[in-house]
């Protein structure tokens, strides 16, 4: 909980930044008023509170990390080819697949231990070496289920691209090669299937020639990349594929067993986020872990004890929790903008 000023400025850059009392500097704000009572349930909470307490198994085993260097995002914002590409935004869409499906999530840097998290999700990684596949290849042998997306692996820590085939680091461990990449200009978007379901994408798309087929396009055959294939790291099978225009029929999402773990490679970045939920979704399934089925924008997370709902759609929710539950904060039907809190028995 957090607050950005006391008082709304009268004059200046930031005039409409609210405060938590108004511009008589005495009356609070709708944002004072929720501040305080806010801090009146934080109050009571504390004395709720089991620090030591273990995160349930379920939600346990879902938990995710999400790989973010600020170098990689600088490159990619440096040159984002398409002005419809957002290198935060494609982020945010995994961080929201993740916990529609109720995941725990943490942010995490490339010095930190991918083997606590049963699921890494490492978004447009463009800047890569070979010691950092290497760990990614490890973390998927010793049974981590890791994802990587479109833009990942194309140059090296300098932003030169690879000398080699596109992508080069990334082949062996995706189980594919990168045949093309495009992007689509204003207003034009492509389609792209997953499941009986199909999405938009128009910033970025790549199309992927797995180990064992050639890429025929209208330009001739690229002919199969020789991919390690072995009994536990097996030929990708293709997950999603485009379903219009040039590129009808391709395959634009992959997954392969990979050790004791997995590898996905999803080469599109879609429109709204929906593709990267379906696909996201997909890889906790395979896996066999137990996953929820939360609208976008409906949180539910589980700290020191206690699980918080919040409910960010416009729409009113219900909280997972039953019926017998005693609830701290909030209501069981959740309304926009709601928060309820509660502990399990």
């Amino acid at each position: 909980m957090c607050t950005y000023r006391y008082r709304e400025p009268l004059s200046g850059a930031e005039l409409y930044h609210y405060g938590l009392a108004g511009t008589d500097g005495v009356t609070p704000t709708t944002g004072g008023l929720q501040y305080q009572q806010a801090s009146k349930e934080v109050a009571e909470l504390r004395k709720l509170r089991k620090p030591d307490a273990k995160m349930p198994a379920p939600y346990a085993a879902r938990k995710a990390a999400i790989l973010y260097e600020y170098e990689n995002r600088w490159d990619l914002d440096n040159h984002k080819q398409n002005v419809a590409w957002d290198t935060y935004g494609h982020l945010q869409k995994y961080y929201s697949a993740l916990k529609r499906v109720g995941a725990p999530v943490d942010v995490i840097t490339e010095d930190k231990d991918f083997s606590q998290y049963p699921f890494l999700i490492v978004p447009a990684a463009q800047l890569v070496d070979d010691q950092l596949v290497a760990r990614w290849r490890t973390y998927a042998e010793n049974g981590g289920h890791l994802v990587l997306t479109c833009r990942t692996g194309q140059k090296d820590r300098r932003g030169f691209l690879w000398e080699g085939p596109w992508a080069k680091p990334i082949l062996d461990l995706i189980g594919a090669r990168i045949a093309l990449y495009d992007t689509l200009p204003a207003p034009v978007t492509g389609k792209v299937t997953a499941g009986d379901k199909t999405f938009e994408w128009s910033s970025w798309g790549e199309i992927l020639a797995p180990a064992g087929t050639s890429y025929s396009g209208n330009q001739g055959v690229m002919p199969s990349l020789n991919i390690s294939s072995t009994e536990t790291a097996v030929p990708p099978t293709v997950i999603s594929r485009y379903a219009d225009q040039y590129y009808s029929g391709q395959a634009a999402a992959i997954t392969r067993r990979f050790g004791k773990g997995s590898v996905t490679y999803i080469g599109v970045d879609s429109r709204d986020g929906n593709f990267e939920a379906a696909l996201i979704r997909g890889v906790y399934e395979r896996a066999n872990i137990p996953i929820a089925n939360f609208e976008e924008g409906f949180v539910t997370d589980w700290r020191d004890s206690f699980w918080v709902a919040t409910n960010f759609t416009d729409k009113t929710m219900t909280i997972p929790a039953p019926e017998s539950t005693k609830l701290l904060v909030g209501t069981r039907t959740l309304g926009p903008a709601g928060v309820t809190i509660w502990q399990d028995p």
